[in-house]
């Protein structure tokens, strides 16, 4: 415990000296360390008009040369995307022009070969339906002759059929040509009713 007592021994002669000192620095005059001096104005003041020199005549001509090439160069940029955006709009209509003409050519151009189509077909049409009635008269013509000819084979056939089973049913010879007339006549009469 000895060496607490001059721990505290030590401080307290620190606080003193500390005091002693304090007391010979108010006595004395205390110079202000934020007011400067005059010596100092005087050296800020042309440390200040020397950079403003430097500033004005040296530095910033370059730097606002700098800013109006940008701007002008900023200027120029917008310029061009107008002139850009105008041939773009006037490519655009170029485009919807051509592509008006091409679909009003291509429906012309459909419409052409709808309306040869439909030419085509008819004469198609009307060419079937020539051979169409061309092959029905030669088929009624046909049909009619082999008819003809069939009532003419017939006609003999009938009568020689139609005058035996006559003998046959009178039994007795019956007279030909007479008989033969009666079955014509008979025949001619069916056939003109059909």
């Amino acid at each position: 415990m000895a060496s607490v007592p001059t721990i505290l021994g030590v401080v307290n002669l620190l606080a003193a000296e500390s005091t002693a000192d304090g007391a010979v620095a108010t006595a004395e005059k205390v110079n202000n360390p934020i007011l400067p001096t005059s010596h100092e104005f005087f050296w800020a003041a042309v440390m200040f008009v020397l950079l403003w020199i430097l500033m004005k005549y040296l530095l910033l001509p370059p730097i606002r040369s700098i800013m109006a090439e940008r701007e002008q160069k900023r200027l120029d940029d917008l310029a061009a995307a107008g002139h850009a955006a105008e041939q773009m709009d006037e490519a655009q209509q170029r485009y919807e022009e051509s592509l008006a003409g091409a679909r009003s050519e291509a429906i012309a151009k459909v419409e052409a070969a709808r309306a040869e189509a439909d030419a085509y077909r008819r004469e198609v049409m009307a060419a079937a339906e020539s051979d169409a009635a061309a092959t029905k008269a030669e088929s009624a013509a046909a049909v009619a002759a082999a008819r003809t000819q069939a009532m003419a084979s017939l006609r003999g056939g009938i009568t020689d059929i139609a005058l035996g089973a006559a003998e046959a049913v009178v039994e007795r010879p019956v007279d030909r040509t007479r008989q033969g007339q009666v079955v014509e006549d008979y025949v001619n009469r069916a056939e003109s009713s059909n």
